[in-house]
């Protein structure tokens, strides 16, 4: 039972392979992070973020001090609706690193989730600013931006995110239809989608 093996089942989409066989990592080695993070990923995909929070929090457990880690179980927590915790860790992480901008973008999507939205734009525009190629991180600021009624300034993020990362534009131009809807464009909305 090996981690490789795990990898080789996740990644062909066999989760629940991928769990049996971390499971046995994790009763021989408890503080394997590595195996820990993968069978956490292996959970999500699963649809069990309830499972996958609990490896998180002992990961957290292992590294305090790791803002990537905070911010991963930060992730968890808003997939289970848990928009405080998230929150928490998302200011924890950048206690310990200012510039982190996953950090920025997990308390953006937080605060969206909870309406604050001026708030959620504030933190994405952070992220961008930390890290300005970072497709994803424009996309959150577009949907921050379209939640707090800036359509424009959503619409101009949507574009800025295809050119930053064309080779993944399919989220991007998912909410650049929604914007286009918003805005009336119709015709350009169903182009988009």
């Amino acid at each position: 039972m090996s981690l490789a093996a795990a990898e080789r089942a996740a990644r062909e989409g066999r989760h629940d392979e991928a769990v049996a066989l971390l499971d046995a990592v994790v009763a021989k080695e408890p503080a394997n992070a590595e195996a820990l993070g993968r069978r956490a990923e292996a959970q999500r995909n699963r649809g069990r973020h309830d499972l996958a929070l609990a490896d998180l929090d002992r990961l957290v457990g292992l590294a305090p001090r790791d803002p990537g880690r905070l911010c991963a179980r930060g992730e968890g927590k808003r997939h289970l609706l848990d928009l405080d915790g998230a929150a928490a860790d998302a200011e924890a992480a950048l206690k310990l690193d200012a510039g982190h901008a996953s950090a920025w973008v997990l308390l953006s999507e937080a605060r969206r989730g909870a309406g604050r939205f001026a708030d959620a734009v504030a933190a994405a525009d952070k992220a961008v600013a930390a890290d300005p190629r970072w497709a994803w991180a424009l996309v959150v600021r577009a949907k921050a931006k379209r939640y707090a009624g800036d359509l424009a300034g959503a619409l101009a993020d949507t574009v800025a995110a295809e050119k930053t990362d064309p080779q993944d534009p399919a989220y991007a131009f998912g909410w650049r239809g929604e914007i286009l809807r918003k805005l009336g464009k119709h015709k350009e909305a169903l182009a988009a989608l």
